[in-house]
């Protein structure tokens, strides 16, 4: 066992959410052999992975995250609680 472990807390805005989508019309050309695709612009990453393909459909995990823009970012909120977490303000659409 670990006698001590050091947390690092990053400060990002983060989303993420799991998806199932048509594989092959909509990640099969853009991943091709890949488990992950990330995509950066500016300073927003998108990761997407999958992780079950069937015959027609992909169940992928994506995570959406950048650095906060200052102290009035409505997007950063550390402090929200778990119950929260399903509530994403409007901005986050309109980056």
């Amino acid at each position: 066992m670990l006698s001590r472990v050091d947390v690092d807390v990053l400060l990002l805005v983060a989303f993420n959410g799991k998806r199932k989508v048509s594989w092959e019309a909509a990640l099969a050309p853009a991943m091709k052999n890949e488990n992950v695709l990330q995509e950066r612009y500016r300073d927003t990453l998108l990761s997407t992975s999958r992780n079950e393909i069937q015959k027609e459909q992909a169940t992928i995990d994506w995570t959406r995250s950048r650095p906060p823009h200052g102290p009035d970012d409505v997007l950063y909120r550390p402090e929200r609680s778990n119950a929260d977490a399903n509530k994403i303000p409007k901005p986050f659409f309109d980056a």
